[in-house]
Order: structure tokens, then sequence, then C-alpha cells
């Protein structure tokens, strides 16, 4: 069944612009000319589906002033719109997120960051199915055997979603397999924590620490991307890690950022393509014979507290890979003293957390005033407390992203 150019109204509903324009992208180089509107929220999206009577809808699930998922379902209760097709677009990849489109009324649904190819695909299937159902208001005897094409789809749809879900609950074997039980940190300094708390099912963020010569290595990287895309960088980034450390020897924390570096830009040939990912990091190496504790960071910073005051050391401002050439990095050293000293390392996941209605960030300064507030409680009731007030904050807020937070006591 061809799509004739021009014969179809098309609602797209995103609040960012920036989607919107993507997707405007996509139909106009694919040829294939529409009548194109738009929504910048859920409430707007759901007038429009009234008013204008378009023959698609393409809804983001999180939208001001009414969700995509709720503007659906207002949508699919109303006689005169419930026949209006609906593709979801959502950086969401559960099972459970699919099950409660389809439940709402989707019929399909495109992840994020957008695909043309697929994107192109599900529209054109769509708007075929809108082809039938407008045959089927004059021929009823169609009705039954359409039916049953739709449900068909919607089984494919389930069956694809269930095969994604069990690589990526795979992917998340691998990587749990990498990383280290969180507790075992506890095994090198006994007074400390691991806050880990991935925003999809496989994380971007990673926690690394080994002992080497009489000295403790802990890490604390924050990959590029998040899910699978992030997953994959986080195993890179543990694999080189484990080489540049262990097998090349290299224990002073400036030089193990640069070599790293170095690693990850040959692993992903980024001299000769475009591939620009890589991770932001920070880096201790504690030496309790000669009583210092030596920093460094890609971006990301060392927080300690000692006095009463808040210390924050901050990290290079370039990341691990991405840029070309060789990159130096900056050894801070703190001297240790008898008095312990409690030290954090951390992503930007908690502070970059919004609160309940996304009003507002959490905020670096605000998280190490936190850190001020805990600092003298058991490690294992700081780990508690940072998660009780992130729930609390967040409420029935989504997370946005992978969250690491590593504390100890030296």
């Amino acid at each position: 069944m061809s799509i004739r150019p021009n014969s179809y109204k098309i609602l797209v509903a995103d609040d960012y612009d920036s989607n919107l324009a993507v997707i405007e992208s996509i139909f106009e180089e694919s040829g294939q000319v529409f009548e194109i509107i738009y929504a910048h929220d859920g409430l707007s999206a759901y007038e429009q589906g009234i008013s204008e009577s378009p023959d698609l809808i393409i809804m983001d699930w999180e939208m001001p002033q009414m969700t995509g998922i709720e503007a659906v379902r207002k949508l699919k209760a109303r006689p005169d719109t419930q026949h209006i097709p609906i593709i979801m677009t959502t950086a969401f990849t559960s099972s459970e997120h699919l099950e409660t489109a389809l439940q709402a009324g989707a019929i399909d649904y495109v992840r994020k960051p957008i695909d043309e190819v697929e994107l192109l695909a599900r529209v054109n299937s769509a708007l075929q199915l809108v082809t039938s159902y407008k045959q089927i208001l004059s021929q009823k005897d169609e009705i039954q055997e359409k039916t049953k094409k739709l449900e068909a789809a919607f089984d494919e749809i389930e069956k694809k979603n269930d095969k994604i879900m069990s690589s990526i609950k795979y992917a998340k074997r691998i990587q749990d397999a990498l990383l280290q039980p969180t507790a075992s940190l506890q095994n090198l300094i006994q007074d400390s924590f691991i806050l880990y708390k991935p925003r999809d099912v496989v994380s971007g963020d990673f926690y690394w620490f080994s002992e080497k010569d009489d000295k403790i290595i802990i890490a604390a990287v924050d990959c590029t991307g998040h899910g699978v895309p992030g997953a994959f960088m986080s195993m890179l980034g543990d694999t080189y890690l484990n080489q540049v450390v262990g097998v090349m020897g290299i224990i002073e924390p400036n030089k193990i950022l640069s070599q790293l570096h170095e690693s990850i830009r040959m692993a992903l040939k980024q001299d000769a393509t475009q591939n620009r990912d890589g991770m932001d990091i920070s880096v201790c190496v504690i030496d309790k014979k000669e009583k210092t504790l030596k920093f460094a960071g890609a971006k990301n910073p060392l927080v300690y507290i000692r006095d009463g005051e808040v210390i924050r050391v901050k990290g290079d401002t370039s990341s691990i890979g991405g840029k070309s050439g060789e990159l130096t990095f900056t050894t801070h050293t703190i001297e240790l003293t008898d008095e312990p000293t409690p030290f954090y390392i951390y992503s930007d996941g908690y502070q970059d957390q919004f609160s309940s209605g996304m009003h507002s960030k959490f905020m670096a300064k605000r998280f190490r005033k936190l850190l001020h507030k805990v600092h003298k409680y058991p490690f294992a009731e700081q780990k508690d407390i940072l998660n009780h007030i992130l729930k609390d904050w967040m409420r029935q807020t989504r997370q946005v992203d992978d969250i690491l937070v590593i504390g100890f006591s030296i």
C-alpha cells in the first residue's frame, strides 16, 4: 500500500524543539511530504488531537502540563479520537514501560535517540493502518481481518521487546560479573561505602578499586551515555584500568588518567573516526606508609572534610577520550593525619537529579553541604541517609542519570 504525499496529517508532540526538528528533518529527507502540526506539551497534544483530527500522533512520553501517557489515555477514552493511532517516543526501554504504553492505547514506540530508518518504518506502518481504518469505515466486512493483523503487530512488538530486554539483562549479568561487590571495598578500607544506582538496567557509571604495591587505588567513573551504550563504555573503562594498574603497574593517579585516555582513544579509533565518547573520572591513590592520599581527576572532583571544613579539590578540565593528542593531568597530594579524614568521590548523577515535579536539580553545592552533615555518621549509615534523602527528593520523578557516590575514611 503506497503512501501518497500530502494525504496524511501528523501531530508531533514533544517539549523539546530539537526533537521536533529531528523528526521534521527525517520526514523532509525521506521524500515523503505530510501535513505536520506540532504540540509542545501533553495538554496541547490532547487538545489538538480533538480539534485537528490528525491521522497519526507521534507522542513524547515525558512532557509538561500533561504527560504523553496521560494524553494517550484521554484521547483513547473519547469516541471521536480513539481511532487515531499513536506512536510513543521514549528513552525508556523496560518491558514494563512498553506494556504501559500499549495498555494506554499506543500502537508502537520508537526509542530515543530517534533512528531515521526505525521512525520511517513505524510511521509508514502506522499510516498503512490509517488507510486500512478508512477503508473499514465503508467496508465493515474487513474489520475482523484488520483487527487480527493489528493484534499480530502487537504480538510482534511484544516479542521483539522481550528479545531486547533479554539482551539487556544479559548485558547486566556481564557488567555485574566485571564489577566487584560494593561491600568488597571494606576489605581494603573498613570505613567506606559505595552508593551505586544505575538509571537503567545497566549503567554508564562504575566504581573500581584495587591494591598494588601496598597502595590502594579507588576510582569513580562516569562514562558517556546511559543504558547499554554507557555500559559498553564502562566495560572498556574497567578493562583498561585493570591493564593500566594491574599489568602496566602505573599507580600515580595523573599517569593512570593519561594512559587511560590513550587506551580509550586507541580502542575506539578516535583518530580515524568521529567517535568522541569517553568518561569523567576521579582517582585516589592511598599510601598508608607515607600517610598520603594522591588525587587526580578528569573533570570530576574530590571532596574531603577536615576541621569541620568541606574542601573540594577540582579535577582537570579535560575528559578521558575524545580529544586528540596526549593529555597530562595534575596530581594533588593530601597529607593524612592521625585523625581519620572522610573523603568522597562521585559522578554528577546525584547532584543533577531533579526534584519531584522536575522543578530543580539537587545541585553540587547542596550535595557538598549534605556530605558535611552526614560525615560524622558511621559509613553504613551515611549510605542509607544519602539514599533516603535522594528518594525523598525524587519522589515520583524518574531518575535522570546513573548515580555513584564513594565514601571512605583514612
